[in-house]
């Protein structure tokens, strides 16, 4: 990718066509999973910002920054991206810690 070029994820269907899934806040994205229910998960990048990276879902017709979302973060991890979502609503990816440390994780949602 070069400066100023960006990329978006997309979804589409027949009775919405297609979606843009790039969060406002973001230059790029890019979709890694999809579930049954039409919920994708993915990586949003800001061109221009080191260390920009978060992951997001696109759930119930909305986007969301996945470091926005009420988690327990006492640890101060940072949800570099998505990469799964199970049928249930259930996340997985890759967080960043202070100390660079790269685990991966799982999101439940609550009920």
């Amino acid at each position: 990718m070069t400066s100023g070029d960006a990329m978006h994820a997309f979804i589409w269907n027949q009775s919405t066509g297609m979606i843009d899934l790039t969060p406002s806040s973001s230059t790029s994205a890019f979709g890694n999973g999809i579930n049954n229910n039409g919920e994708v998960v993915g990586q949003s990048v800001i061109a221009g910002v080191p260390s920009s990276s978060f992951g997001f879902v696109y759930t119930r017709g909305q986007v969301y920054n996945l470091n926005e979302v009420p988690i327990d973060n006492s640890a101060g991890w940072t949800l570099l991206r998505a990469d799964l979502i199970s049928d249930s609503g259930v996340i997985f990816g890759e967080a960043l810690n202070e100390n660079r440390q790269t685990r991966y994780y799982a999101l439940t949602p609550m009920p």
